[in-house]
């Protein structure tokens, strides 16, 4: 049950695929870095957490989005790539702008 961690309307709305990303100076169209920060812990958290906990049968099952499944023929290796595999790709974005903005690695 992710209701907990589940993104608002709100943030769905601002951060979906086809949303317009717009500067913003002020900050006041986007929340704050300890905001989003906050929320991002929490969801990983709860998602160790599920997996921690889960049936290893679980992960041995074929994954279900035919999409995916190239990549990622079981639960297992689509759920080792989103907690780990994905957030690096993401963690490189944000490497990329820092060097872009003049700010150091960390």
């Amino acid at each position: 049950d992710a209701t907990a961690v589940s993104p608002s309307q709100a943030y769905n709305e601002l951060f979906s695929p086809q949303a317009q990303c717009l500067d913003d100076p002020d900050g006041t169209l986007y929340p704050s870095k300890d905001e989003l920060l906050a929320k991002t812990h929490a969801a990983y958290a709860a998602a160790i957490e599920a997996l921690e906990n889960a049936d290893d049968a679980e992960f041995c099952k074929e994954n279900p989005n035919e999409r995916m499944r190239g990549k990622f023929p079981t639960m297992g290796a689509m759920h080792a790539f989103y907690i780990g595999g994905h957030t690096m790709m993401h963690v490189g974005q944000l490497s990329t702008w820092r060097r872009v903005m003049g700010l150091g690695p960390g």
